[in-house]
């Protein structure tokens, strides 16, 4: 196989599904980072942005503040500028002046944010401009310039910023806040975006298996239907024959001396058509694609039934949990359960076979232990196979039968290595098995 091929094999359905959910995942996060460092952002910015909506409307009062020889300033004049501004200006709800040196307090309006909350801010007396936001308020707190009375109690030097009027004003930053709202909309709509991206890939990830599935499983079936023409073919043109072959040389055997060489070599014939006509058998049941018909059947003497129609060996039961009785083809299941059986006497002939049933949860499993080497890693899906074998004179069927029985069931069976050594076979036979009277 060449090196493009090997590669066009390992993009397999479910591999490629698995990629498409691991980049959307990752062009997810990578999305919903960067809406949240825009709004990180725009938080930082909010509180330029509360300053410069504060001092715009402070200008005029500033402004005013330079011609008013008075510290602090009259509530007449702080009363002009409460209310909204013209177009977007925020709306101030309270204003008021603090002047240190004379402990004088000249206030307008009613503070929302809490007006014990502003003055102590005020005769905290902040050495630099002081920003409180809170909800959709905020209070932007600042020094006034010094009046001609308060310079002259300071000649020839510079007036002592302790000593300047500290002017508050309560508004409404309303620019900040559509600034961090639209950072929120954006974060929110990002983190739909990053969703919606994660479960289209899970949708599309699951057509994909869906879709492999799908292919196994008519694959399968066109696999089935060849193999049902060539049974077909087998049954009429060698089945009859081989009956036929096989008596004759059963009649030889019966007519030579059995010390002799001619009695061994006719016994060999015997022994060859016989293992043709099983694998004839074998054959023919696995393309057997008839419904299962369900009934109920008691387990003790189900398992009994199993354990007479396996090959010589040591076979132990265990009904640990298990109910009195279930719902299944008896027929098809009793089958099912003698490969394994025979499987599992292949792999260790000198030791016991535990077959076991129990109930997990809804269903009921079927267990059949061996003492063998176990299944070799890599392999506990291929031994399924049909013609799969790891024995020279296997056919490989006799597992494949096995897990269509099962299927056939709604069930499905499974082979892990157990602790202790061996291989422990699963059969598991869901509830519910609509029975045929």
């Amino acid at each position: 196989m060449s090196s493009s091929s090997k590669s066009a094999s390992a993009l397999t359905p479910t591999s490629i599904g698995w990629s498409l959910i691991f980049l959307t995942t990752l062009m997810g996060l990578a999305l919903v980072l960067t809406t949240g460092f825009s709004l990180a952002a725009a938080r930082e910015a909010s509180d330029s942005l509360i300053r410069s909506e504060g001092y715009s409307r402070l200008r005029n009062l500033t402004s005013e503040a330079r011609k008013e020889g008075k510290r602090p300033l009259p509530p007449e004049l702080l009363a002009r500028h409460l209310g909204a501004g013209s177009g977007d200006d925020a709306e101030v709800f309270y204003v008021a002046t603090y002047d240190p040196h004379s402990e004088g307090l000249s206030e307008a309006g009613q503070s929302h944010l809490g007006r014990e909350r502003v003055l102590a801010a005020l005769k905290g007396n902040p050495t630099t401009t002081v920003t409180l936001v809170e909800g959709d308020l905020a209070v932007l707190i600042r020094r006034l310039p010094a009046s001609r009375a308060q310079r002259a109690r300071h000649p020839g030097g510079s007036f002592p910023r302790q000593e300047q009027t500290l002017l508050a004003v309560e508004f409404t930053p309303d620019a900040a806040h559509r600034l961090e709202s639209a950072a929120r909309l954006t974060l929110g709509a990002g983190g739909v975006a990053a969703l919606l991206l994660i479960a289209t890939a899970w949708g599309m990830a699951r057509l994909l298996e869906k879709r492999a599935a799908l292919e196994r499983h008519l694959a399968e079936e066109r696999n089935l239907a060849a193999l049902g023409e060539m049974s077909a073919v087998l049954a009429h043109e060698i089945r009859n024959p081989l009956a036929s072959l096989k008596g004759h040389a059963q009649l030889l055997v019966e007519s030579l001396v059995e010390t002799s060489e001619d009695h061994d070599q006719a016994q060999r014939v015997v022994s060859e058509a016989l293992r043709l006509e099983r694998l004839t058998a074998e054959l023919l049941e696995f393309v057997r694609t008839g419904q299962v018909k369900p009934k109920e059947t008691r387990l003790e003497s189900f398992l009994l039934s199993c354990v007479e129609s396996a090959p010589d060996g040591q076979i132990e039961i265990a009904l640990g949990g298990a109910p009195d009785s279930w719902v299944f083809d008896s027929a098809r299941l009793l089958q099912a359960i003698a490969n394994l059986l025979h499987n599992a006497g292949q792999a260790a002939p000198a030791s016991p076979v535990i077959l076991g049933a129990q109930q997990e949860g809804p269903d009921l499993v079927f267990s059949v232990r061996d003492q063998g080497p176990g299944v070799l890693e890599g392999q506990e899906e291929q031994i399924f196979q049909a013609f799969f074998t790891t024995r020279t004179r296997g056919t490989g069927l006799g597992l494949a039968v096995a897990r269509r029985v099962a299927k056939l069931h709604g069930g499905t069976l499974s082979v892990e290595n157990h602790p202790e050594g061996g291989a422990v076979f699963s059969l598991r036979v869901p509830p519910n098995l609509e029975e045929v009277a």
